[in-house]
């Protein structure tokens, strides 16, 4: 699909949600998850998190927990792997993710012509100790 998208990707882990023993919601990010919503885009989870039953009822719990589930699409599980060949075919447009190499290599992936439209993409920095979260758009 070349052209104009209303898709908009957000991993899960430190994203989303915290890793901590306790998980928190990082309410930047669903704040902005929220306007997205409200703007008629359509907003897709891809996380590295398996893809087996027990993690999918756990994320699930999770994303209803913390009132996310009815504001998303859909859930893709990467098993580890790379998010590239997700945000191509569900021609994402912007992505929310903490993990730089990610980021690194769906940049890379750019440059090297993979993507046929342009992708912003947004560094989330949870900050546990501080209790504050930072959000830079890196690359559009």
């Amino acid at each position: 699909m070349v052209g104009f998208s209303n898709n908009i990707g957000f991993d899960l882990d430190n994203t989303l949600i915290s890793t901590e023993l306790h998980p928190k919601l990082i309410l930047p990010v669903f704040e902005i998850l929220k306007q997205y919503f409200i703007t008629n885009k359509n907003i897709f989870i891809i996380t590295a998190r398996p893809d087996f039953f027990l993690f999918q009822m756990l994320t699930n719990q999770q994303l209803k927990k913390f009132g996310i589930d009815k504001f998303i699409r859909y859930i893709f599980y990467t098993n580890g792997r790379s998010k590239i060949k997700l945000l191509k075919k569900l021609n994402i447009c912007q992505f929310y993710d903490d993990n730089i190499i990610n980021i690194n290599d769906i940049i890379r992936a750019y440059f090297d012509g993979y993507f046929e439209n342009k992708i912003d993409i947004y560094k989330v920095n949870y900050n546990k100790n501080k209790k504050n979260t930072l959000i830079t758009k890196v690359f559009y």
